[in-house]
C-alpha cells in the first residue's frame, strides 16, 4: 500500500483545503498587486496630463486677455519663439517658469496646418533626439491653438514625454538632466562630465552607468557617443568610435548641446537651424536651438 493510500480521508481533506486556501491567497495577492499597479499607472497618467495642461496655460507662452489671464489653450507664436531663443546658451529650451524638476520633459508644439513646430526640453542628451515617437511609453498629448502676429490662428498638436520615476527615483534627476554629484541622479545613472581627466561635456549630466563609460577607443563598436573616449560617432561606419583615442579638449561640447559655432563642438559641426533674423515674426519659427551635430 502506498503512503498516499495510507492517509486517512480527514488528512487528505485538510491538505486539499490548505492547497485551495493557499492558491486563493496567491491569486488575491496577485490581483491586489495588479490593481495597485494599475492605480499607480493611472495616477501617473493623470499627473502627466496635469503637467501638460499647466504647460498650455503658461503666461510666457500663451495669449492673454485684457485682464492678463491666459486664453484657453491659445498659444502666442512669438512668445513660443522667444521662449526658445531667449537663453540659447544656458539651459536648453527650458520652459520659462515651468520648474518641475526632478521630472524631465520633452514637449513638441506642432502646427498641423503649416508644419512649423517648437520643442522644449530640460535635458542635455548625448544622442539628442529631435522628435517624439507616437509610441513613446510616457507620451501624453492634446490639441490646442496658436495665434500668429498677423492674427491667423492654427490648430496645434501638443505632445509631451514626462519621465517621473517610481519609488526612490521620484525625487531624483533623470537621464541627461544637469547634476552636481552622483547622488543627484536616479538609480542606474551617475553624474558625469565625460572623460574625468579633461571634461568634454558642457555640463555635468546624469548618464547611464552601463553606456556612458567614455572608455572605448578608435574602431570599437558603440551605439552612443558617450561610450567613446573621443565622444564621437560622427562619420563613422557601423557605429564605431572614431577620430582617434584622444579625449576631447576641455570645454568643447558634445552632440546635442547648445553651441555658438562649429569651433564649440567636438565634431566641429554646429547645427544653425535655430538662428532667426529679426524681426522674429516675419520668419520661419525655429524647431531647435543651435546644437552640436
Amino acid at each position: 500500500m502506498s503512503s498516499i493510500d495510507s492517509l486517512s480521508p480527514t488528512i487528505i481533506s485538510i491538505c486539499v483545503i490548505i492547497l485551495v486556501a493557499a492558491s486563493m491567497n496567491i491569486y488575491m495577492n496577485m490581483q491586489s498587486s495588479l490593481s495597485d499597479t494599475q492605480l499607480i499607472m493611472h495616477e501617473m497618467k493623470a499627473y502627466k496630463d496635469a503637467l501638460l495642461v499647466q504647460f498650455v496655460h503658461m503666461p510666457d507662452l500663451v495669449v492673454e486677455n485684457e485682464r492678463g489671464e491666459p486664453e484657453n489653450f491659445l498659444f502666442d507664436a512669438d512668445k513660443l519663439t522667444l521662449a526658445i531663443i531667449n537663453n540659447p546658451f544656458g539651459d536648453p529650451k527650458k520652459v520659462p517658469g515651468f520648474d518641475i524638476e526632478p521630472v524631465s520633459y520633452h514637449i513638441n508644439v506642432l502646427d498641423t496646418q503649416t508644419g512649423r513646430y517648437w520643442d522644449f526640453k530640460n535635458k542635455y542628451s548625448v544622442n539628442a533626439p529631435n522628435s517624439i515617437s507616437p509610441t513613446e511609453e510616457n507620451l501624453v498629448w492634446r490639441y490646442a491653438n496658436v495665434r500668429y502676429p498677423d492674427g491667423n490662428i492654427s490648430t496645434v498638436f501638443v505632445s509631451a514625454v514626462f519621465i517621473i520615476g517610481i519609488d526612490d527615483d521620484i525625487p531624483k534627476l533623470k537621464e541627461s538632466m544637469k547634476c552636481v554629484i552622483d547622488e543627484d541622479c536616479a538609480s542606474g545613472y551617475y553624474c558625469t562630465n565625460g572623460n574625468v581627466a579633461v571634461g568634454g561635456q558642457a555640463f555635468k549630466t546624469c548618464q547611464d552607468k552601463g553606456i556612458c563609460t567614455y572608455s572605448k577607443t578608435d574602431g570599437e563598436e558603440a551605439t552612443s557617443a558617450c561610450e567613446c573616449v573621443s565622444q564621437l560617432l560622427k562619420a563613422c561606419l557601423l557605429n564605431l568610435c572614431c577620430d582617434g583615442n584622444a579625449a576631447p579638449v576641455a570645454g568643447t561640447y558634445i552632440k546635442g548641446q547648445p553651441c555658438i559655432g562649429d569651433a564649440s563642438c567636438i565634431s566641429n559641426s554646429c547645427n544653425d537651424t535655430g538662428v532667426l533674423p529679426t524681426p522674429i515674426s516675419k520668419y520661419m519659427y525655429p524647431s531647435e536651438y543651435k546644437t552640436c551635430n
